[in-house]
């Protein structure tokens, strides 16, 4: 499961300003790009209106911006089609992470990953409370690699009331007992369950009362590298393998 950095840019960008910026901030890379530019157009440069002068433009910022930072440029006029998480206005100039499976809509790229384990956990409950009549859910979200994990939103109680731990390595957690349980009916298979195969193994067929206690780790890196994580504002101890600790008791 990968997740498509996004930027948002101008529509147009006064492209001789931002390659000044752009020489003064890379002055190698400006000369390599300038290299790669047949002399017709650089001689067209004064002449910034013409098809020419756009074309190095063009061919400079797709150099300074290129693949190998994997966040991939989209102009404002060419961002209809997306929409933001939290509902908020997208930004000129943020960096957003593309949802893995809602078409279109993109997170705050430094927000992503908490995200993603919230609809995780949410998943993971609404299946479980779909198998068996729960009369207690605890999961609790870990980094394998013990490292603090930083969580970019505020630590207050969801709807299901996950909460965040910013600067710990045990960074989410949900529990809840049910007092009258019941089997809850499921319209849909959820995305994320793909993710915990050994919980539904587990749950299968059950019936009666009893207990499960299983520990699921997690790939978290959705394929982000580590450069563009810090061009995005990413924490990079999120690019590793999460451990989902996962008790549940039914009857």
């Amino acid at each position: 499961m990968e997740a498509q950095l996004i930027r948002v840019v101008p529509d147009r960008e006064g492209w001789g300003e931002w390659f000044g910026e752009t020489v003064r901030k890379n002055p190698v890379k400006a000369v390599a790009a300038v290299g790669m530019v047949p002399i017709v157009s650089i001689a067209a440069i004064p002449t910034a209106a013409t098809a020419t002068g756009v074309a190095l433009g063009a061919v400079m910022i797709d150099h300074f911006r290129g693949a190998s930072s994997k966040v991939k440029d989209v102009a404002v006029s060419k961002s209809g089609d997306l929409r933001d998480y939290e509902g908020n206005k997208l930004r000129v100039g943020h960096i957003y992470a593309a949802h893995p499976n809602r078409f279109g809509v993109v997170v705050a790229a430094p927000s992503f990953h908490s995200a993603m384990i919230d609809e995780q956990i949410t998943d993971l409950v609404a299946y479980i409370r779909s198998t068996v009549p729960a009369t207690f859910i605890n999961i609790a979200v870990v980094s394998e690699s013990g490292a603090k994990v930083a969580v970019d939103r505020d630590n207050k109680d969801s709807e299901l009331d996950i909460k965040a731990h910013g600067g710990s390595s045990r960074h989410h957690t949900f529990e809840s007992e049910y007092q009258e349980p019941q089997v809850i009916k499921m319209e849909f298979v959820p995305y994320w369950l793909k993710s915990f195969g050994e919980i539904v193994s587990a749950l299968h067929g059950a019936k009666g009362g009893g207990r499960i206690r299983r520990s699921v780790s997690v790939d978290t890196s959705f394929g982000i590298t580590a450069k563009a994580a810090k061009l995005g504002g990413i924490d990079t101890n999120w690019l590793g393998q999460q451990r989902f600790e996962i008790d549940v008791k039914f009857g």
